[in-house]
């Protein structure tokens, strides 16, 4: 990422603090002072979602240098809210109605855009749509193979629903019996990967604490590269990832725990293209889309999508 020596200092502050501030920095650090310009929001190289975006947006082309690189997806769409020319990419769960809008996304140029709504995710229509995944070390058993049951029965596909997420169809569920007292031993369940399945996996962790009062999960950020990283060192007990684990990931677990990685998908989302509420344009495409964040893009100013500057 490209800073000013301003913006150096003010990336130190952390969450909302640091958002505020770059946003700022934009508007007077002698960059963004076009109102024309296009502001690109990503995500940093560790985001599950950054590599899917790389590879089913950008063809597996890098992406073009001078990008706001966020750590978080609730980041990218705080800095698209404070930063009228920002456009970036973050989960469908992390929308905010009246601060940024979703984009409508074309496949190609002359296709119809198509909104990312649970309906068009579900059909596979929305043309980036994904699996929310969680990774385990060979089949999952005990208490982690009974917390994840509870994540794929009815309450926990409700709060997938609840947090802005698109649930598994009702005959995917999970048939899940709560005990009717806690038993056994207090037990630590360590979780850890997505920024973009944070949201509904601490709602998942305080909800289950209702339903098994001896089991605490304990639910980290950090993107799913950093998830995939510790679920190969054999540190936690289940990655949330919004990428697919490569081959060469899953050889490394194998190699260094003798089991192999088991996948499980436990919702969907729809990656959604965030603009400012007051942005005019209307939809996107996946070329125009490329032409933005690509190293090899050339889309730089708001004018050359045919829309009026934001």
């Amino acid at each position: 990422m490209t800073t000013t020596p301003y913006l150096h200092r003010i990336l130190r502050l952390t969450g909302t603090t640091a958002v505020l501030a770059t946003a700022l920095c934009l508007s007077g650090c002698g960059r963004g002072e076009g109102k024309d310009e296009i502001i690109r929001v990503s995500r940093q190289s560790s985001s599950g979602t950054y590599e899917f975006f790389r590879e089913h947006v950008l063809n597996k082309k890098d992406f073009k240098l001078g990008s706001r690189d966020m750590n978080g997806s609730k980041e990218v769409v705080e800095l698209i809210a404070n930063t009228p020319g920002a456009i970036g990419y973050s989960g469908m769960g992390y929308h905010e109605p009246g601060r940024v809008k979703m984009l409508p996304v074309a496949l190609k140029a002359g296709a119809p855009p198509v909104e990312p709504t649970v309906v068009n995710t579900l059909n596979k229509s929305y043309p980036i749509a994904r699996s929310l995944l969680i990774y385990t070390l060979g089949e999952p058993e005990g208490e982690v193979k009974r917390y994840i049951d509870w994540t794929l029965s009815d309450a926990g596909q409700k709060i997938v629903e609840t947090s802005g997420y698109v649930p598994l169809q009702p005959n995917e569920h999970r048939k899940f019996d709560a005990p009717a007292a806690s038993t056994g031993p207090k037990v630590t369940l360590q979780v850890k990967g997505s920024d973009t399945m944070v949201n509904v996996a601490q709602a998942w962790a305080e909800a289950y604490k209702k339903v098994a009062p001896h089991v605490d999960v304990e639910v980290s950020g950090g993107g799913s590269g950093q998830g995939i990283a510790a679920l190969i060192k054999g540190t936690i007990h289940i990655c949330n990832a919004s990428r697919n684990m490569k081959a060469g990931e899953i050889e490394q677990a194998k190699k260094n725990t003798g089991k192999t990685p088991k996948e499980i998908v436990v919702g969907y989302d729809a990656l959604a293209i965030y603009v400012h509420k007051d942005n005019p344009i209307q939809s996107i495409t996946l070329e125009q889309l490329a032409g933005i964040f690509a190293e090899d893009g050339t889309l730089t100013k708001w004018s050359q999508l045919a829309a009026p500057a934001p």
